[in-house]
């Protein structure tokens, strides 16, 4: 549970809730500018204190448009899914599914080149490229996708032997 302006909120995979969340979460974070805002321009504040409040406020500003955009860009990656999904399942198969994910990277050009490195290996290329990859398999080096114990592996083979090294 999160907890934003003051009530709580469960978020979804997307859809009304996350849109609340993200409009709730903008004004929460208009509140505090304009109160630091006005309080840095109250009279009676003091006058070393208005320089650091002022900047203070401009970098909360800064900060959540960033913040709503990457929210905005992170709900859009995961209703392209949800959009494949619903096509795999109710439309058109895997086939028309896949274009929601091909739309998805080749716009912004992301779609791995099969001269990358892994770029043929779904597998690994998730290892490597994801936002917290495991350490290099402790058997042969390559991307792994079990960790424990010390241990780092690519595969079952790998597991079993660099549990025993």
């Amino acid at each position: 549970m999160n907890s934003l302006d003051g009530r709580l909120y469960r978020p979804s995979s997307g859809g009304i809730t996350a849109v609340l969340a993200r409009r709730n979460q903008g004004v929460y974070m208009k509140n505090i500018v304009e109160q630091l805002r006005h309080d840095a321009l109250d009279r009676d504040c003091p006058y070393f204190a208005r320089d650091s409040m002022l900047k203070a406020a401009d970098k909360i500003e800064n900060n959540g448009k960033g913040l709503i955009v990457l929210t905005d860009s992170h709900n859009d990656l995961i209703v392209a899914m949800q959009s494949a999904f619903i096509e795999w399942q109710h439309g058109g198969g895997a086939e028309a599914a896949m274009q929601w994910i091909i739309n998805t990277l080749d716009g912004p050009g992301l779609t791995p080149g099969d001269d990358e490195p892994y770029g043929k290996e779904a597998q690994a290329w998730w290892d490597v490229n994801n936002s917290h990859p495991m350490p290099k398999c402790s058997v042969c080096g390559r991307p792994s996708n079990r960790c424990g114990g010390g241990v780092a592996a690519c595969s079952e083979e790998h597991w079993q032997q660099a549990k025993k090294i």
